[in-house]
């Protein structure tokens, strides 16, 4: 087996087999490691008895056979390793998403887009960047903000984030090509904030017709709307506008989420 000329600085392999009996044939199987061969079309010669050992009746027609061999080189890109700087963000909170790639390949790959989805892939993007050459041997973390969302009527939702690297397929991968390699996903739960409530009806005087310098006991109803506990907050008591800061009084008090509680 010659590569591209039949000489023997080109001999690929030499192989043995017999004997051959009168009428009958063989198949022979070589597996070859062509890593170092350049990029482009070549010929592969086939030569059977090249040293003329065996007597034949017409010996030309086994000179050689040949057959074009196309090499091709493909980069192979790699996403992978997610990770979110906070796995448990408020919604509407600035978070950060990293991924990191990579081309394993032989080629470089230009142009390369890097995607990031929330929920399913192909449907909401919340981050994209191009990367310019990844060159074989390329590897690089990339880093997106992402400003997180919830449903008004959700308190808390796990959510799906995926990663894409080449999702329209413009590089060319050969057999990498959907391999399971250029996607990434992993899960944060997002929870609704802790959201305090206190309408006009929430507040109650326990003595509505007080003498004077008598004390008044007033009872007040806080509601916590959000996802989270509100821990450590004060709740205040003034006299007359807010604006006037005469204040009369303050305690401390914790509402636990989606919940309320009484303070007097």
């Amino acid at each position: 087996i010659y590569l591209n000329r039949i000489n023997a600085t080109n001999l690929i392999a030499t192989m043995a087999r017999g004997p051959l009996n009168p009428g009958s044939a063989t198949t022979i199987q070589y597996q070859w490691d062509f890593q170092d061969i350049p990029v482009g079309v070549h010929t592969i010669y086939i030569v059977a008895d090249s040293s003329n050992t065996t007597t034949e009746y017409v010996e030309w027609d086994n000179n050689y056979q040949s057959a074009p061999l196309s090499i091709k080189r493909y980069a192979n890109l790699v996403i992978h390793s997610m990770v979110f700087s906070n796995v448990n963000p408020d919604d509407e909170e600035i978070i950060k998403v990293n991924v990191t790639i990579q081309n394993i390949g032989e080629t470089t790959a230009p142009n390369v887009v890097v995607q990031i989805w929330d929920g399913t892939v192909g449907v909401t993007e919340i981050g994209k960047t191009t990367v310019a050459s990844m060159p074989p041997g390329y590897e690089n973390t990339l880093s997106f903000s992402w400003k997180t969302t919830l449903a008004s009527e959700l308190l808390e939702q796990d959510r799906l984030i995926w990663g894409t690297i080449d999702l329209s397929d413009n590089i060319e991968e050969g057999i990498h090509d959907h391999d399971g390699s250029n996607f990434v996903n992993s899960t944060l739960t997002i929870t609704r904030r802790a959201d305090l409530t206190l309408g006009k009806a929430d507040i109650l005087f326990l003595n509505p017709t007080p003498y004077v310098n008598e004390e008044v006991p007033i009872q007040v109803t806080v509601q916590n709307l959000g996802g989270r506990d509100a821990n450590g907050f004060a709740i205040s008591f003034y006299i007359g506008p807010i604006s006037n800061n005469v204040k009369i009084g303050e305690i401390p008090a914790t509402v636990a989420a989606d919940s309320s509680d009484v303070f007097t």
